[in-house]
């Protein structure tokens, strides 16, 4: 009699518990449906350390980690471990300063920003025109590390620690266009800004032009699953303002179905001799 084979797993490294409400319980739901294996781990409940098992993992899906958990997991993709996203990727995302860059390298269209090592210094553009102060390390979390200043606008107390990235203020129509990306499928969530009088993010298509744009930046920086922020101005260009490494997908139908999809996709096109077959523990 044939032995079956134990099926592949799939590790899920996260910064915080999977609440009820977060893509994640339906992306792992929709794999253990396609018959693997499901494992969690919560490294920050755990000094940033990894498990053994992990060596076994098929696959490695990981969010929110902080930078030493990153690194912990960095040996884990050094010895064949295939991570969604690739954590060199995730590391250019939470640098803002090494985003910028490789966002103009690949000739993206980003507002003019330059690097601030102090509050004096970033503070000092804003006595001239509007900016925006960016903190470089954007592992606090998104809309966290930001000040807007501009002539009249810098307060005298420091608002924020450095170093920053100061970012050109470019003017919009009020909106925020969030493009989300898995693999080649695209999605978009319009958010007022400033504030206007609309209780939640609507639902767009992006245009072909935000389209291509949003998946040059996978291409720049390699992640898979990712979403762009985007100011469009009044002659139909655009602006790249923010690029984050796996969002919430909060309000895009589809999305957790759209993940499990690419999970496995990017576990088939994986070389067979990095898939392991031992069947793992429970974590």
């Amino acid at each position: 009699m044939k032995q079956e084979r134990p099926a592949p797993c799939i590790a899920f490294v996260l910064g915080k518990p999977p609440r009820a409400e977060t893509i994640f319980p339906a992306v792992m739901h929709d794999l253990r449906q396609r018959g693997f294996s499901v494992h969690l781990h919560l490294p920050h409940e755990h000094k940033d350390t990894m498990p053994p098992w992990l060596d076994e993992a098929a696959m490695i899906v990981h969010r929110g980690l902080r930078p030493a958990s990153l690194h912990a997991l960095a040996a884990y993709e050094s010895r064949g471990r295939r991570c969604i996203n690739p954590v060199e990727g995730v590391r250019v995302a939470l640098d803002r300063w090494a985003l910028h860059e490789r966002l103009v390298q690949a000739g993206l269209p980003v507002p003019r920003a330059r690097l601030a090592e102090d509050w004096k210094a970033a503070s000092a553009f804003g006595e001239k025109a509007h900016v925006v102060l960016k903190q470089r390390d954007a592992s606090r979390g998104r809309g966290a590390g930001t000040a807007f200043l501009g002539p009249g606008k810098v307060p005298e107390l420091p608002l924020l620690t450095g170093p920053f990235l100061v970012q050109d203020h470019v003017a919009g129509d009020g909106w925020d266009r969030k493009v989300y990306v898995v693999g080649r499928s695209v999605w978009g969530l319009l958010k007022p800004w400033p504030r206007l009088d609309v209780p939640h993010k609507l639902p767009f298509r992006p245009s072909p032009m935000l389209e291509a744009l949003a998946l040059h930046v996978g291409s720049a920086t390699g992640l898979s699953i990712y979403g762009v922020d985007f100011i469009e101005h009044d002659d139909g260009s655009a602006s790249i303002v923010d690029v984050n490494a796996f969002p919430s997908f909060q309000g895009i139908d589809g999305a957790a179905k759209s993940v499990a999809g690419h999970v496995v996709d990017h576990l088939q096109a994986a070389p067979k001799h990095a898939i392991g077959s031992r069947k793992l523990r429970q974590a």
